[in-house]
């Protein structure tokens, strides 16, 4: 190989050389990543829908909302302006009215909150802060300053619960049951 040959492989072995290093510096660097947290998916229901729980073919409660917030994941719901009824053995219904309620797919327990009033087709009235059915213990909770009436009857407590519409009942916390005509 004489001179001439040996600058032109040398200028050759340059020009590869810096071409390997151009390809490689600028590959484009990408973008940093951040670390993106799923958002919980929520399917908004306006118009009158509806939630119930049945078991053994027998509905134990149903609410109509105005509004309803679910979580596609977890199947909790958050409800506005509810209507609700829950149906007791005997054949008792105690309907319900709340501006706000809650809904754990879970645990099958339902909140009414916001303010409560309800009737029953016994002749009972209550009115409480919230609502709540637990579903494991089937009891109705009337929690925040309870009060149920029916007939000559009125009671009051902090906490009302009840496994049969409320007639009958254990008041608890600051309990005030009172019979007949006051004087």
């Amino acid at each position: 190989m004489n001179k001439k040959q040996k600058t032109i492989a040398a200028v050759f072995v340059a020009i590869l050389a810096a071409l390997i290093v151009w390809a490689v510096e600028s590959v484009p660097v990408p973008p940093e990543q951040k670390a993106v947290q799923p958002a919980n998916k929520i399917m908004k229901y306006t118009g009158g829908n509806t939630l119930s729980e049945e078991r053994d073919g027998v509905k134990i409660w149903e609410i109509t909302a105005e509004t309803m917030d679910m979580n596609v994941e977890t199947q909790d719901a958050e409800c506005t302006n509810i209507t609700g009824k829950f149906y007791q053995e005997d054949g008792n219904v105690v309907e319900a009215t709340a501006p706000h309620g809650t809904y754990e797919a879970a645990s099958k327990n339902l909140k009414l909150d916001g303010g409560v009033q309800a009737n029953t087709t016994k002749g009972a009235a209550l009115e409480s802060s919230t609502l709540k059915w637990d579903a494991a213990d089937s009891v109705l909770i009337a929690d925040g300053k309870a009060k149920v009436s029916n007939g000559d009857m009125e009671a009051s407590g902090d906490r009302l619960e009840s496994s049969d519409g409320f007639e009958v009942f254990k008041a608890i916390g600051h309990a005030h049951i009172m019979k007949g005509k006051a004087q």
